[in-house]
Protein backbone atom coordinates (compact mmCIF):
# COMPACT_ATOMS: atom_id res chain seq x y z
CA UNK A 1 0.00 0.00 0.00
CA UNK A 2 2.73 2.22 0.88
CA UNK A 3 4.06 1.89 -2.89
CA UNK A 4 1.11 2.50 -4.27
CA UNK A 5 0.68 6.04 -2.56
CA UNK A 6 4.50 6.89 -3.04
CA UNK A 7 3.76 6.31 -7.17
CA UNK A 8 0.94 8.36 -6.85
CA UNK A 9 2.34 10.91 -5.03
CA UNK A 10 4.88 10.73 -7.62
CA UNK A 11 2.40 10.72 -10.44
CA UNK A 12 0.99 13.80 -9.10
CA UNK A 13 4.04 15.81 -8.79
CA UNK A 14 5.34 14.47 -12.06
CA UNK A 15 2.32 15.45 -14.05
CA UNK A 16 1.71 18.57 -12.34
CA UNK A 17 5.48 19.78 -13.46
CA UNK A 18 4.98 18.41 -17.14
CA UNK A 19 2.11 20.92 -17.64
CA UNK A 20 2.29 23.08 -14.56
CA UNK A 21 -0.43 25.71 -14.36
CA UNK A 22 -2.75 24.30 -17.26
CA UNK A 23 -6.09 24.55 -15.50
CA UNK A 24 -5.67 28.47 -15.81
CA UNK A 25 -5.35 28.09 -19.61
CA UNK A 26 -8.30 26.43 -19.58
CA UNK A 27 -11.12 28.88 -18.18
CA UNK A 28 -12.76 30.00 -21.60
CA UNK A 29 -12.73 33.71 -21.62
CA UNK A 30 -14.18 35.51 -24.68
CA UNK A 31 -12.68 38.76 -25.11
CA UNK A 32 -14.38 41.18 -27.00
CA UNK A 33 -11.67 43.80 -28.72
CA UNK A 34 -14.07 46.38 -30.24
CA UNK A 35 -14.46 47.80 -25.98
CA UNK A 36 -10.83 48.94 -26.68
CA UNK A 37 -11.53 50.70 -29.55
CA UNK A 38 -12.51 54.55 -29.53
CA UNK A 39 -16.15 55.62 -29.89
CA UNK A 40 -16.50 58.72 -32.34
CA UNK A 41 -18.26 60.40 -28.61
CA UNK A 42 -14.80 59.87 -26.91
CA UNK A 43 -12.87 61.19 -29.83
CA UNK A 44 -15.38 64.15 -29.88
CA UNK A 45 -14.52 64.85 -26.04
CA UNK A 46 -10.66 64.68 -26.87
CA UNK A 47 -11.19 67.69 -29.60
CA UNK A 48 -13.44 69.86 -27.17
CA UNK A 49 -10.89 69.73 -24.93
CA UNK A 50 -7.53 70.85 -27.44
CA UNK A 51 -10.56 73.30 -28.80
CA UNK A 52 -11.07 74.97 -24.96
CA UNK A 53 -7.38 75.08 -24.88
CA UNK A 54 -6.85 76.60 -27.69
CA UNK A 55 -9.26 79.29 -27.59
CA UNK A 56 -7.63 80.08 -24.72
CA UNK A 57 -4.32 80.27 -25.67
CA UNK A 58 -3.29 83.79 -26.52
CA UNK A 59 -0.66 83.95 -29.31
CA UNK A 60 1.16 81.12 -26.88
CA UNK A 61 1.86 77.55 -27.84
CA UNK A 62 1.41 74.01 -26.00
CA UNK A 63 4.30 71.46 -26.90
CA UNK A 64 3.73 67.98 -25.18
CA UNK A 65 5.23 64.75 -26.01
CA UNK A 66 4.00 61.40 -25.71
CA UNK A 67 7.12 60.27 -23.65
CA UNK A 68 9.14 60.81 -20.75
CA UNK A 69 11.88 58.65 -19.95
CA UNK A 70 11.41 59.09 -16.13
CA UNK A 71 7.65 58.56 -16.60
CA UNK A 72 7.56 55.36 -17.66
CA UNK A 73 9.48 51.73 -17.40
CA UNK A 74 10.45 49.96 -20.01
CA UNK A 75 7.97 47.06 -19.86
CA UNK A 76 4.71 49.22 -20.37
CA UNK A 77 4.19 52.23 -22.25
CA UNK A 78 2.27 54.45 -20.23
CA UNK A 79 1.99 58.77 -22.36
CA UNK A 80 2.03 61.28 -20.38
CA UNK A 81 -1.14 62.66 -18.69
CA UNK A 82 -1.49 66.11 -20.44
CA UNK A 83 -0.86 64.48 -24.04
CA UNK A 84 -3.24 61.84 -24.00
CA UNK A 85 -5.91 63.96 -22.72
CA UNK A 86 -5.02 66.73 -25.17
CA UNK A 87 -5.06 64.07 -27.78
CA UNK A 88 -6.12 60.20 -26.67
CA UNK A 89 -3.03 59.44 -28.92
CA UNK A 90 -1.21 56.36 -26.88
CA UNK A 91 1.58 55.75 -29.12
CA UNK A 92 5.66 56.42 -27.63
CA UNK A 93 7.49 58.95 -29.63
CA UNK A 94 4.90 61.65 -30.40
CA UNK A 95 5.13 65.32 -30.36
CA UNK A 96 1.81 67.44 -30.06
CA UNK A 97 1.88 71.04 -30.55
CA UNK A 98 -1.25 73.52 -30.24
CA UNK A 99 -1.41 77.34 -31.24
CA UNK A 100 -4.12 79.81 -31.59
CA UNK A 101 -2.64 80.64 -34.86
CA UNK A 102 -4.24 79.67 -38.77
CA UNK A 103 -0.47 77.63 -39.38
CA UNK A 104 0.18 76.11 -35.91
CA UNK A 105 -3.67 75.11 -34.51
CA UNK A 106 -3.66 71.50 -33.63
CA UNK A 107 -0.28 69.32 -35.11
CA UNK A 108 1.04 65.76 -34.23
CA UNK A 109 4.25 63.92 -35.13
CA UNK A 110 4.14 60.52 -36.64
CA UNK A 111 5.80 57.82 -34.87
CA UNK A 112 9.11 56.70 -35.87
CA UNK A 113 9.18 53.94 -37.99
CA UNK A 114 11.22 50.70 -37.15
CA UNK A 115 12.20 47.10 -36.73
CA UNK A 116 12.91 47.29 -33.00
CA UNK A 117 9.91 49.79 -32.61
CA UNK A 118 7.35 46.97 -34.27
CA UNK A 119 9.44 44.24 -32.41
CA UNK A 120 8.99 45.99 -28.99
CA UNK A 121 6.10 48.18 -29.10
CA UNK A 122 4.04 46.35 -32.24
CA UNK A 123 3.15 47.72 -35.49
CA UNK A 124 2.51 51.46 -35.27
CA UNK A 125 0.04 53.30 -37.12
CA UNK A 126 0.20 54.21 -40.36
CA UNK A 127 -0.03 58.01 -41.64
CA UNK A 128 -3.61 57.59 -43.15
CA UNK A 129 -4.85 55.87 -40.15
CA UNK A 130 -3.55 58.73 -37.40
CA UNK A 131 -5.16 61.04 -40.03
CA UNK A 132 -8.22 59.91 -40.35
CA UNK A 133 -8.44 58.95 -36.16
CA UNK A 134 -6.89 62.18 -34.34
CA UNK A 135 -7.46 64.31 -37.12
CA UNK A 136 -4.27 66.72 -36.64
CA UNK A 137 -3.87 69.97 -38.40
CA UNK A 138 -0.98 68.49 -39.56
CA UNK A 139 0.81 65.70 -39.23
CA UNK A 140 4.59 65.69 -39.82
CA UNK A 141 7.45 63.53 -39.19
CA UNK A 142 9.97 63.59 -36.17
CA UNK A 143 12.61 65.91 -37.67
CA UNK A 144 9.81 68.24 -39.30
CA UNK A 145 8.26 68.62 -36.08
CA UNK A 146 11.54 69.23 -34.47
CA UNK A 147 11.97 72.10 -37.31
CA UNK A 148 8.65 73.54 -36.31
CA UNK A 149 9.38 74.08 -32.31
CA UNK A 150 12.82 75.45 -33.35
CA UNK A 151 10.93 78.03 -34.96
CA UNK A 152 7.78 78.51 -32.45
CA UNK A 153 11.02 79.35 -29.65
CA UNK A 154 12.54 81.69 -31.97
CA UNK A 155 9.15 83.73 -32.24
CA UNK A 156 9.55 84.57 -28.49
CA UNK A 157 5.89 83.59 -27.61
CA UNK A 158 4.95 81.80 -24.54
CA UNK A 159 5.09 78.02 -24.57
CA UNK A 160 3.49 75.86 -22.04
CA UNK A 161 4.60 73.03 -21.55
CA UNK A 162 4.23 69.17 -18.82
CA UNK A 163 5.73 70.83 -15.73
CA UNK A 164 6.43 66.68 -14.96
CA UNK A 165 8.42 66.55 -17.83
CA UNK A 166 12.05 68.15 -16.74
CA UNK A 167 14.13 66.78 -19.57
CA UNK A 168 11.89 68.31 -22.05
CA UNK A 169 12.15 71.60 -20.80
CA UNK A 170 15.97 71.26 -20.56
CA UNK A 171 16.10 70.08 -24.36
CA UNK A 172 14.39 72.62 -25.07
CA UNK A 173 16.48 75.06 -24.05
CA UNK A 174 19.15 73.55 -25.49
CA UNK A 175 17.39 73.64 -29.00
CA UNK A 176 17.40 77.37 -27.92
CA UNK A 177 20.99 78.02 -27.00
CA UNK A 178 22.26 79.66 -23.85
CA UNK A 179 22.53 83.20 -25.22
CA UNK A 180 18.55 83.25 -25.69
CA UNK A 181 16.60 82.39 -22.86
CA UNK A 182 12.73 80.65 -23.17
CA UNK A 183 10.39 81.10 -20.31
CA UNK A 184 8.47 77.94 -20.19
CA UNK A 185 5.04 77.97 -18.59
CA UNK A 186 5.04 74.65 -17.00
CA UNK A 187 1.85 73.16 -16.36
CA UNK A 188 0.64 71.98 -12.84
CA UNK A 189 0.05 67.89 -12.62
Amino acid sequence: MKKYLLLLIYLSIVSGCYNPGSRSWMIPVSIDPSDLLYTPSQLESFEMRRNQVIDSLDGAYVILRSWDQNSHNRHQFRPNNYFYYLTGFDAPGIYAILGNSPEVQYVLSSPQQSIRNQIYDGSELSTDEIQEKFDPQLLLSRREVLGLIDSLLETGQSIYIDRADKLFQYELQDMRGEENKVDFIAGDT
